[in-house]
């Protein structure tokens, strides 16, 4: 979402009787059509709350709190975190060229890219992957490794300069899983998992496999029509790919990793900096995700805001580091966007209100 619908969308919510402070105990409501979960935290001290709502599969079977969804692209946020562990342990350098990883980038490339444009979508390599699935969707079930699927979709010459444009591409992530596996020797995936998810005490969020959508998990649905039967709308993301966006979590994990990583002491002050710090100012994006400043609570604060969208599955996750203040929606019947971060922006306006 833009900066400007993000603000067009607060001066709604400011606007709106929805901005009534919710009294302590009370349930937050997210509002008429929601289907999925969704977890409110006052703050860090607080017990979150979370509410179940609508159907995981449409035989009947009802989401609950623990429900499981795919999280899209709230796990590049996940990988930048990993990615800032593994430079905290010496083993990647935000700023170097990737080719020192990466030889066999072409030159022109390798030389010119780092980290740090890659994280913020803004490294100029041409979005390959897209571009070949949308003449050959069966590209998406390749068994490439990250590094192939690198040398095969990253080889075209650079759109622009890198650091000079914002271009939200998921090949960028194809080639930071692949220099994730060359400086460690190990695969992307055990890698997230030992840095990220195990130290942060997840219990329910992993990587999604072709077959998700079984027992306390969520089937993503296009969104119903009138009088129609619900058509479901799974989107599997390429194994190569898994960085951009093949998570999957519960709203409590989301929450758990949130609090563990800006105020729970799993990242270095030096990485949470970075990890916070606005790249493409246009569009509030830092590293994996975006921060925005919010006016909340009669004073301007730093909310990580971090969306994701895959088939019919939308997620998104509020955190107000130092406070603790959390709000996470997760979906299943393709809502709007646009609803999702209204609905995120009245209910963080009412914990402060």
């Amino acid at each position: 979402m833009s900066r400007r619908r993000l603000l067009q969308l607060l001066a709604l919510a400011a606007a709106s009787a929805g901005c009534a402070p919710l009294p302590r105990g009370a349930v937050a409501q997210p509002g008429a059509g929601f289907n999925g979960v969704l977890l409110v935290r006052r703050n860090g001290s607080a017990a979150p709350a979370v509410t179940a709502h609508g159907l995981a599969e449409a035989d009947g079977r009802a989401n609950t709190a623990a429900t499981r969804f795919q999280i899209g692209s709230i796990s590049k946020w996940v990988t930048s975190v990993a990615i800032l562990r593994l430079v905290e342990q010496g083993r990647l350098a935000l700023d170097v060229p990737v080719a020192r990883w990466l030889p066999s980038l072409p030159a022109a490339t390798g030389q010119a890219v780092t980290l740090r444009h890659l994280m913020s979508n803004a490294s100029g390599i041409p979005n390959g992957v897209m571009q070949a699935y949308k003449a050959d969707k069966a590209i998406a079930d390749l068994p490439l490794t990250p590094l192939q699927a690198t040398l095969r979709f990253a080889a075209a010459p650079l759109a622009f300069t890198p650091g000079s444009r914002f271009d939200y591409s998921l090949t960028n992530w194809v080639v930071l899983a692949a220099i994730v596996e060359q400086a460690t020797g190990k695969p992307f995936r055990a890698v997230v998992t030992e840095l990220v998810l195990q130290p942060a005490g997840t219990r329910d969020t992993g990587f999604a496999d072709a077959g998700f959508g079984g027992a306390g998990e969520a089937v993503a649905y296009a969104a119903p029509a009138a009088g129609q039967a619900a058509q479901r709308k799974m989107s599997p993301t390429p194994a190569y790919a898994a960085a951009s966006g093949s998570l999957y979590s519960t709203a409590a994990d989301l929450a758990l990793l949130a609090r563990q990583v800006y105020d729970g002491g799993l990242l270095a002050p030096a990485s949470l900096a970075e990890l916070g710090k606005v790249q493409v100012a246009e569009e509030d994006y830092a590293l994996g995700g975006r921060v925005k400043r919010v006016a909340l609570g009669g004073r301007e604060r730093m909310v990580v805001w971090l969306t994701g969208a895959v088939g019919g599955y939308k997620s998104l996750l509020a955190y107000v580091p130092g406070d603790g203040a959390t709000v996470a929606l997760l979906e299943n019947m393709d809502p709007a966007q646009s609803a999702q971060a209204a609905t995120a922006l009245r209910l963080l306006g009412e914990l402060y209100a």
